[in-house]
């Protein structure tokens, strides 16, 4: 998975850094607000996507490693409204699932987005009504194994 999911220069993420639907509602570049595993909370109030992997299996066959992985990536888009939040996760779900083609190296075969997305809130920890709506999208991801990983 090397590549793939790198914070900075990873083929998935960069790939998010091109599109102006995404880019439009979580910034661009560098300053593009598109994060690994940081907390929920955070002090600034811009919408965001934070990202995490669940799950993962090497692909088997009789003859032994395929040399294909799936990856799980759960994706929460974060916003003040629901709605806002509703748009970063369309945007990623419509740009995103589907995809075939080379990221960083690493050759994608498909891109599968579920059926279980989720929403919910997550409420601010000094008890004031700022509050933070989230959407959970889920990816299942297809590609070509890392050596070494």
């Amino acid at each position: 998975m090397a590549g793939l999911f790198d914070e900075r220069d990873g083929g998935l993420i960069t790939y998010w850094k091109t599109i102006s639907a995404i880019t439009d509602l979580v910034g661009a570049g560098t300053a593009a607000r598109i994060y690994p595993l940081i907390g929920k909370e955070r002090t600034d109030r811009q919408d965001r996507i934070i990202y995490e992997r669940t799950d993962g299996e090497s692909i088997q066959h009789l003859a032994g490693t395929s040399g294909v992985r799936q990856s799980i990536l759960y994706c929460y888009c974060y916003s003040d409204t629901l709605s806002g939040a509703d748009a970063i996760a369309e945007a990623l779900r419509a740009n995103t699932a589907n995809y075939r083609g080379t990221l960083s190296g690493v050759y994608v075969y498909w891109i599968e987005c579920t059926d279980a997305l989720d929403d919910g809130i997550d409420e601010a920890k000094d008890k004031s009504d700022t509050h933070r709506y989230w959407v959970r999208v889920i990816f299942r991801i297809t590609h070509a194994e890392a050596v070494g990983v």
